[in-house]
């Protein structure tokens, strides 16, 4: 019995480890695994962090239908994986921005803003937020620099906190030229 107990083990390791190492091996066998397996959390957690990891990866490279498949397939696992539905909530917001049309924009920042609930010490869906006001009007200054602000002072990676201070710089000195304009 012990030596049961002993292999299921390493088998639940080899899954996490194949999750990180190689997710697009692991998924490939997910069908066969599920169906030849019960249904163990370390098999379904290694599963969703597989989906998860493509995901953002794709997120990176901008094909956001592809991320947002795997997201949703994360889900499906696990439907209270924060990570997944932050991340899915992020990836809806950017389709939604890059398609640019009004009621769209207002749909991505409430995405947005969902996936900043979730994540309250992250910047990047203020950042985001900040883009969609842009793009929605450029000229409501309150609401983008507000978003901005927000993000600069939150966690984001090094280089879109980089473009978020620049962003604010450029949209406050924007501001400023059409406040001494209208003087």
């Amino acid at each position: 019995m012990s030596y049961i107990v002993l292999i299921y083990n390493c088998a639940g390791v080899s899954y996490t480890k194949l999750s990180q190492d190689n997710p697009e091996a692991l998924i490939a066998m997910q069908d066969s695994l599920l169906l030849r397996q019960s249904k163990s959390a370390n098999l379904v957690n290694a599963l969703v962090n597989a989906h998860v990891q493509i995901g953002i990866r794709a997120t990176a490279e901008h094909n956001f239908n592809k991320a947002s498949n795997h997201f949703h397939q994360a889900l499906e696992l696990n439907n209270k994986d924060t990570t997944a539905q932050y991340n899915l909530l992020l990836v809806e917001g950017h389709i939604l921005l890059k398609k640019g049309n009004k009621n769209g924009l207002w749909d991505a920042i409430e995405k947005y803003a969902r996936a900043g609930s979730l994540r309250q010490t992250q910047g990047e869906p203020h950042y985001w937020m900040a883009q969609a006001y842009l793009k929605l009007g450029d000229t409501d200054f309150d609401l983008i620099l507000e978003s901005y602000e927000k993000a600069i002072n939150l966690s984001m990676g090094k280089d879109l906190l980089s473009q978020a201070q620049k962003d604010y710089n450029h949209t406050l000195d924007r501001k400023k030229q059409l406040d001494t304009f209208w003087k």
